[in-house]
Parts: C-alpha cells; sequence; structure tokens
C-alpha cells in the first residue's frame, strides 16, 4: 500500500511499472486501485481517454501497438489529468515484437505512464524490462490473511470469530494460497 501511494503521488515523474508474480496475488487488483485513485475525479468520457486496458484476450501484436496504442499515446491527455495511463495485463502473453514495438513506445512517450502486470518476467523481452520498474508480489501469510477476514467477518456483523470458526479461516487461507 505504501508504495501504490508513493506511485500515485509522484505519477508525472515515476518509472512505468511492470508488477511481477503468480496469478492471484493481486497485481491487477492494485492497478484498478491505483487508476481509481488517479481518475476517479474525471466524468466516465475524460477517463476512457485517459486511461486504455488491456488483457491477453485483446489483439496486442506489433500493428496494434503501432497503431492503436500509439494513437492513445499520441493524442493530449485530458485537461483534470495528471498522466494518460496504460495498462497491459498478462504482458508476457504479448508476442516479442509487439513488445519490442512497446519499448519503443514508451520511450517516445511524454505524458503516459505504462503499467504492465506478468506471471512470468522471463517471457518479457528485456528491452521491455529495462525500460519498467519491476515490482514483486508475492502471496499473503496465512497468519495476516486469517486476521484480516477475520476483521471483515467480524465488523459486518456476519460471524464472531470464534474458536469455532477459526479452523474455517485458516482453512479459507490455505486453500486461497496467498
Amino acid at each position: 500500500v505504501s508504495r501504490m501511494r508513493q506511485w500515485t503521488a509522484d505519477v508525472e515523474t515515476a518509472p512505468s511499472l511492470l508488477l511481477v508474480g503468480r496469478p492471484g496475488v493481486g497485481k491487477t487488483s492494485m492497478m484498478h486501485v491505483v487508476r481509481s485513485i488517479l481518475f476517479s475525479h474525471l466524468s466516465p468520457g475524460e477517463e476512457s481517454r485517459s486511461v486504455m486496458s488491456l488483457n491477453a484476450s485483446d489483439k496486442r501484436g506489433p500493428a496494434f501497438v503501432s497503431h492503436t496504442l500509439d494513437a492513445f499515446v499520441r493524442t493530449s491527455k485530458v485537461e483534470k489529468a495528471r498522466v494518460k495511463l496504460v495498462i497491459l495485463d498478462e504482458l508476457d502473453r504479448m508476442d516479442a515484437k509487439g513488445q519490442e514495438r512497446l519499448a519503443s513506445l514508451i520511450d517516445a512517450s511524454t505524458a503516459t505512464w505504462f503499467c504492465g502486470m506478468c506471471n512470468h518476467l522471463e517471457l518479457v523481452a528485456a528491452s521491455l524490462q529495462s525500460r519498467l520498474r519491476a515490482e514483486m508480489f508475492s502471496a499473503v501469510g496465512t497468519a495476516c490473511m486469517v486476521a484480516r477476514m477475520s476483521h471483515i467477518a467480524t465488523s459486518v456483523g456476519s460471524i464472531s470469530c470464534s474458536k469455532v470458526k477459526l479452523p474455517l479461516l485458516k482453512y479459507i487461507a490455505s486453500v486461497s494460497r496467498g
């Protein structure tokens, strides 16, 4: 959370990011929070002109990067927005030529902040890795998860986290694998 606050406070000068970690550790959720912090004051139309969010199911080869993404980056940012944001989920599934073109686009961009997320850092081109600051995400420990779930359950009044419920919370934490 402290890193997220730093990213959003210094977004105009902060290096673009590459969030790395196994599936389910919160990389995409973190970027949704960052997006909300940066753009919640904009109208829906202004936000759509300020953010481009893509995942592995979208076409993201070199032609897409050269045309669609390049056009988005080159348009002027919305006056009330501090930056434009490009979110690329599952960046490790983008083909090599698309990654190379993206690296060039990052170099040419001045008012766009890029954030890629990946599960396998070794599948991201070195040229792209050198332009993005890698932030490693890991699973949350069982004790932290149990404490947080207990707090949430108690605060919403759904259960009292007695000794009977504690094994259930530990089980949920263990099957979620962080």
